[in-house]
């Protein structure tokens, strides 16, 4: 399997005060007082009853403040909050920005690409996300992110690919299976919140959403039910131990979440979901595959984020009010410091540690990783890689995995 191969099987949120309007574009359907470039625009946009056109690049911190929580990943939705992210009038995010943030936050340049070439896959005249398009290959991915990283080169628009961080919910668009995990909580989901939606793009102007503006009130609206959700799931047995959240109980929240978390992703369980979009893929290989993102993030999110007393991964933890920051306010831990993560050897050592200890249900994918590294490990080939870039040999070996399990 090439490199180019093995990584393409990888790929896997009153305004406040002090908002400028040169900053911040908001217009409401039949606002009082309008004027005519309003009217214009309003009518440019098709805006009905209760709609209105939100312009998602403000980079104001208060204004990140008062629309994070309109981003469903946390881990994005923090980025955005510190700065790392700054979308255009969309909501939307380059591969390059993606890839600028991981790296910010301790990503290998392995993982990076990974992610950033995997998620961002939509074209820049692609408004809706109607069409997931990789065919630049993972190899014109990486030489793009080179070209910028090292001789700040920028891409032409043939090879652009976006991201809207801003319409991850499901249902926020046609195709937002594509971006779900195969299973996870919904403590951030806004179809929970009764928050305006994103409805469609509106050329040159910003994002079509309907409902009300958002508010201070609503932000602590939001939170409130926000922290319902997060007091129910955190507080499912095993999950904390004496105010903290160590690795064991990250499985025991996993295992609640395959069982009974949401499922509207491409790689869920279920007729409507994996046998839709894959229908060839079955069997313990669909359990497998449903599992990959949503233990993958949460390895790299304890790897990457949580205290690290020791150099086992059983006694990293979070406390209770590290997780409740970062769901509910889009916070890093207060000391956390940056290291790297992502196709290291200890995360695999995590990951394959968390199928050992993940019941009821198990989980399928660590043990498949397990047989693939000992399988790999044994080769000349795969040895003398490690020893010489273990990252890119484990990123190989990880997508050896999803290979077997059918994953194309």
């Amino acid at each position: 399997m090439t490199v180019r191969c093995s990584f393409l099987l990888l790929s896997l949120y009153s305004f406040f005060a002090g908002c400028n309007a040169a900053r911040v574009k908001i217009t409401q359907h039949h606002t009082q007082g309008a004027n005519q470039n309003d009217l214009k625009r309003q009518g440019k946009c098709n805006l009905a009853e209760g709609e209105f056109l939100m312009d998602f690049s403000s980079t104001n911190d208060d204004f990140r403040q008062l629309h994070a929580h309109r981003i469903s990943c946390p881990v994005l939705s923090s980025f955005y909050r510190r700065g790392w992210l700054n979308p255009d009038m969309y909501g939307r995010v380059n591969k390059w920005e993606l890839y600028s943030a991981l790296q910010k936050s301790g990503t290998s340049l392995e993982f990076s690409v990974f992610q950033s070439y995997g998620v961002a896959a939509y074209k820049e005249d692609d408004l809706e996300q109607l069409t997931r398009d990789r065919t630049l290959g993972f190899v014109g991915h990486l030489t793009h992110v080179l070209k910028q990283s090292v001789w700040s080169s920028e891409e032409g628009s043939e090879s652009k690919r976006f991201l809207n961080i801003f319409r991850m919910n499901p249902g926020d668009c046609t195709t937002s299976h594509q971006v779900q995990h195969g299973f996870s909580t919904t403590i951030t989901d806004a179809r929970f919140d009764n928050i305006s939606k994103p409805l469609r793009a509106c050329e040159g102007e910003g994002l079509v959403m309907d409902g009300e503006l958002g508010t201070e009130a609503e932000l602590e609206r939001v939170r409130k039910l926000r922290k319902a959700r997060f007091d129910e799931w955190f507080g499912q047995p095993g999950v904390v131990e004496k105010g903290r959240v160590n690795a064991a109980g990250l499985v025991r929240l996993l295992s609640t979440m395959k069982a009974h978390g949401d499922k509207s992703s491409e790689w869920s369980l279920g007729k409507d979901h994996i046998q839709k979009f894959h229908p060839e893929i079955g069997g313990e290989n669909a359990s497998a595959l449903s599992e990959w993102q949503g233990v993958s993030a949460w390895m790299g999110f304890l790897t990457g984020f949580a205290t690290l007393p020791s150099g086992d991964w059983k006694e990293a933890y979070f406390t209770l009010e590290e997780l409740e920051s970062f769901f509910l306010r889009s916070l890093f831990p207060t000391d956390w410091v940056k290291r790297q993560w992502g196709f290291t050897d200890f995360d695999f050592e995590v990951f394959v540690g968390f199928g050992k200890i993940a019941t009821d249900p198990a989980l399928k994918l660590p043990a498949k990783l397990e047989e693939e590294i000992q399988k790999t490990h044994q080769k000349w080939g795969y040895r003398a890689l490690h020893a010489a870039r273990p990252r890119v040999q484990n990123a190989l070996t990880f997508s050896g995995v999803l290979t077997s399990c059918g994953f194309v």
